[in-house]
């Protein structure tokens, strides 16, 4: 192979090394992410536990958002409302509501293998990446 053709294989193997090293840092993210929302999910599960020995008219203070809240009577404690997409909401009680937090929390599970797999076969080529990098630049 000519010197030119090596240059060029080289500045190739640079560039996929700095898409890799983009993509793993993409991958870092969105993993931060899915892990935050499995946290929110365990917690909601664990309110909706406590949420079956909340009796009838109890008062509660209720987030209104970004540190506001306001007192509420509870009327139905055992009925939810549930937003299951397209802004159709539809009345559900704590074990159906639990049922549909366990799925998420499952699919989600999912989605983190399937991030941790690729972000490891990223790491595994980008290693190899390195080294003929550094192996042609020891020359």
């Amino acid at each position: 192979m000519s010197n030119m053709d090596e240059k060029k294989a080289m500045e190739k193997k640079y560039m996929e090394f700095q898409i890799i090293g983009q993509r793993m840092k993409q991958l870092q993210q969105q993993i931060v992410l899915v892990n935050n929302q499995l946290t929110e999910l365990a917690a909601l599960q664990q309110n909706l536990v406590e949420l079956k020995d909340v009796k009838e008219n109890t008062k509660v203070l209720m987030p209104f958002g970004n540190g506001i809240y306001m007192s509420a009577e509870l009327k139905s404690p055992g009925e939810l409302l549930v937003n299951v997409g397209s802004g159709v909401v539809v009345k559900k009680d704590i074990d159906s509501t639990k049922q549909i937090i366990m799925q998420q929390e499952s699919e989600m599970r999912d989605v983190n293998e399937q991030m941790m797999t690729e972000l490891k076969l990223l790491y595994e080529r980008a290693t190899s990446l390195e080294q003929e990098l550094q192996t042609v630049n020891s020359e």
